[in-house]
């Protein structure tokens, strides 16, 4: 199992294969969706690890939200199962970014 954990230690599992463009986040409904994006807030940003298994697999300093986006979640007939996959897209700061903080 993968997960992303953040500066406060808030962890969300994420889909295999994530990169720091591509995070992919279940919210169990259209309310937590909120929730997951509001963890990605600039403090909690400040370092994030990837974890595979329990092991780090990456550590992170000085990142950025470049935004994100969802969609609904649908089973083997195509109905929405009331869930959705949430997709957060991380970077580094540039220096400059970095200076202005």
């Amino acid at each position: 199992m993968d997960k992303i954990i953040l500066a406060n230690k808030t962890e969300f599992e994420i889909a295999d294969g994530a990169s720091l463009g591509n995070i992919q986040i279940k919210a169990e409904s259209f309310d937590a969706i909120k929730s997951v994006t509001d963890a990605f807030s600039a403090d909690n940003l400040q370092e994030v690890t990837f974890t595979h298994n329990g092991e780090t697999s990456g550590k992170y300093t000085d990142l950025k939200s470049d935004g994100f986006t969802y969609a609904p979640n649908t089973d083997e007939a195509g109905k929405e199962d009331g869930t959705y996959t949430v997709t957060i897209r991380l970077r580094t700061k540039t220096e400059m970014e970095k200076a202005l903080r």
